[in-house]
């Protein structure tokens, strides 16, 4: 009978579920993600082989770390899982493999857990943990699955955030190339962003920019600075009635001496 490297009562798990989850809050890069995540399941399982593995859109292979270095291939067993979903195997692993398609890895002996990562109803990756023979037991799964889904939601808020810091440079890299000067607004006329035609026409640093009212800079057009320069201010839409009363309603000021 398997031993189980995790104790069945529900308090343990909890106990550990909730350290790793207070661990990988606000982490914000998914190496660092799958870091803590190896090192919770060392910990919690003592294997004795871990692979883990991010898939693309496409559903080819991204991201790939064995534990310990210099192990054999683990793509099967992480396809298994994307395929299968979670499931413990204390023997055999091979015919799974051959029923699924899949070649055999070198090594196969062992008591394996996998479990695929899964977002918003797609797998995004898996994880397979090799310990020895007889190692683990449904328990042991339990708290994969639990880990597993925290690492899911910790990867998927990181993948969203690298996309938004890559259209934020982006559009940076666009509207600083642009020469008139830019600024966008908020509904209170705090300044959002700003390319640096804006910035130099104000003489000020950039990130100094964002919070303050646009209002705030508005004497570099009175008092003839930026001469046949051109300021832009991008406003929320508003009703009429809106629009009429709000501090942001200017939209373009031409400067000139």
């Amino acid at each position: 009978m398997p031993s189980g490297a995790v104790t069945s009562t529900g308090l343990e798990l909890v106990r550990r579920l909730t350290a790793f989850g207070q661990e990988v809050a606000g982490t914000l890069r998914r190496a660092s993600v799958i870091d803590l995540l190896v090192r919770h399941v060392r910990e919690s399982l003592t294997p004795s082989e871990i692979a883990v593995a991010l898939f693309q859109q496409t559903e080819t292979i991204d991201f790939v770390l064995n534990w310990p270095p210099g192990r054999s291939n683990p793509r099967p067993l992480l396809e298994l899982a994307a395929r299968r979903g979670s499931l413990l195997i204390n023997d055999g692993l091979e015919t799974l493999l051959r029923e699924a398609g899949l070649a055999s890895p070198v090594v196969t002996a062992g008591s394996w857990l996998i479990a695929p990562f899964i977002a918003k109803n797609r797998v995004t990756g898996a994880i397979a943990v090799r310990g020895e023979a007889g190692r683990y037991a449904p328990a042991d799964l339990v708290l994969l699955e639990g880990l597993v889904s925290q690492a899911s939601i910790a990867l998927e808020s990181a993948r969203l955030i690298d996309l938004h810091d890559d259209g934020r440079r982006t559009w940076q890299e666009v509207v600083d190339a642009i020469s008139p000067a830019l600024c966008i607004v908020d509904r209170t006329g705090a300044i959002r962003r700003a390319n640096r035609a804006f910035a130099d026409l104000v003489n000020a640093p950039p990130a100094s920019l964002i919070g303050r009212p646009w209002q705030a800079f508005g004497g570099f057009y009175k008092a003839g600075i930026g001469c046949n320069s051109e300021v832009s201010v991008l406003r929320p839409i508003h009703s009429d009635r809106t629009a009429a009363t709000n501090p942001a309603a200017p939209a373009t000021i031409k400067a000139s001496k």
